[in-house]
């Protein structure tokens, strides 16, 4: 908890939101810096083809 994890796509980084709450149930609380950031990221990665 309280450390960044790192979202890193085609050996870029994304976006280092924090993790928030303890992972325990499969869901993670991250805190992004904006909405618009957590949109952002979420829609590079829908977008982009995985190998």
């Amino acid at each position: 908890m309280n450390k960044n994890l790192a979202f890193v796509l085609d050996g870029r980084v994304l976006s280092a939101p924090r993790v928030m709450n303890a992972v325990t149930t499969g869901q993670i609380a991250l805190g992004f810096g904006s909405a618009a950031e957590a949109e952002q990221v979420a829609a590079e990665m829908s977008t982009t083809a995985t190998p």
